[in-house]
C-alpha cells in the first residue's frame, strides 16, 4: 500500500510542478487568478483585465514548460533503454558519448552552415549515433569485461569528441559563431516558442512513441543475448532501433 502511494504520488507531481512553473518567476501571479488564466481560453471569459497574465503563460511560460517536461522525459525513457540494452544502471547519453558526440554535430553545423536549424539537428542526431556505435564497439572489444570496456569506450569517445568541440571553438569566428556555439552547447529554453515547440517535438515524440513500442523487448534484451535469441528477438536490428530511437529522443 505504501509503495502504490508513492508511485501515485510520483506520478503526480510532475503535473503540479507544471501548473506551478506557470505561475512563478519574475513577474509572479496571484494565486486567486491562475484558474481564469488556465480556463480563460476554453471558455471565451473576458480576458480584458487578465490580459497581461495570459500573454505570460500561454505565450511565454506555456512553450517554454512543454518543452521543459519532453526533455526531461526524453532523457529519462532514453537513459532507461540505454541502461536495459547495455546491461548496465551507470549508462546514460553522457556515458556513453551521445552528448558530446552530439555537441560536435552541432557545432560542426553552425560553422559550415550558420544557424540555420535543420543542419544542426541532423548532424548533432548523425554524430549522436556515431558516438553510441563508437562507444558500443569499444565495449566489445573484451567479452569478459563488457560493461567495463562499455564505460571506459563512453569515456574515451566523450573525450575524444569534447576535444573535438573545443577545437572548433578555436577555429571558429568570435563575433558569430563561438557565441552560437557557446549558447548552443549550454542549452537553453529561453527563446522556446510554438512554432520552435513544434519542431522540436516531433523528433523527441517519435524517439519517445519508439521506444514504448519496444518496451516489452527492452525488458527481453536487459536479460541476455542469448535468451533474448531463443525467444525470438533479432538482437542486432532490435537493438539498432532502440539505440536509434533513444538518440533521436
Amino acid at each position: 500500500m505504501k509503495e502504490r502511494k508513492s508511485l501515485i504520488f510520483i506520478m503526480i507531481m510532475p503535473f503540479i510542478l507544471f501548473i506551478i512553473t506557470l505561475f512563478v518567476g519574475r513577474y509572479p501571479i496571484p494565486i486567486k487568478e491562475m484558474g481564469k488564466v488556465l480556463i480563460g481560453p476554453f471558455i471565451n471569459s473576458n480576458i480584458e483585465n487578465l490580459e497581461p497574465y495570459y500573454t505570460i503563460v500561454w505565450e511565454i511560460r506555456m512553450p517554454r514548460a512543454i518543452a521543459s517536461a519532453l526533455v526531461g522525459t526524453a532523457l529519462s525513457i532514453s537513459g532507461v533503454a540505454f541502461q536495459s540494452i547495455f546491461r548496465n544502471p551507470l549508462v546514460n547519453s553522457g556515458t556513453l558519448g551521445v552528448s558530446s558526440g552530439a555537441g560536435f554535430g552541432a557545432a560542426l553545423a553552425i560553422i559550415l552552415f550558420g544557424q540555420k536549424s535543420a543542419p544542426i539537428y541532423v548532424l548533432a542526431f548523425v554524430f549522436g549515433i556515431i558516438a553510441v556505435a563508437l562507444s558500443y564497439l569499444f565495449g566489445r572489444i573484451y567479452q569478459s569485461t563488457h560493461t567495463i570496456m562499455l564505460i571506459l569506450g563512453g569515456v574515451i569517445v566523450s573525450s575524444m569528441f569534447s576535444s573535438l568541440v573545443s577545437f572548433l571553438k578555436y577555429v571558429a569566428d568570435p563575433y558569430n559563431q563561438l557565441p552560437a556555439i557557446t549558447f548552443w552547447l549550454m542549452g537553453s529554453f529561453a527563446s522556446v516558442d510554438y512554432s520552435k515547440l513544434l519542431f522540436s517535438a516531433i523528433p523527441m515524440l517519435i524517439g519517445i512513441i519508439g521506444l514504448v513500442l519496444f518496451r516489452w523487448r527492452i525488458n527481453v534484451l536487459s536479460i541476455d543475448d542469448k535468451e533474448a535469441c531463443t525467444l525470438g528477438i533479432n538482437i542486432v536490428l532490435e537493438k539498432g532501433l532502440i539505440v536509434l530511437f533513444s538518440t533521436l529522443a
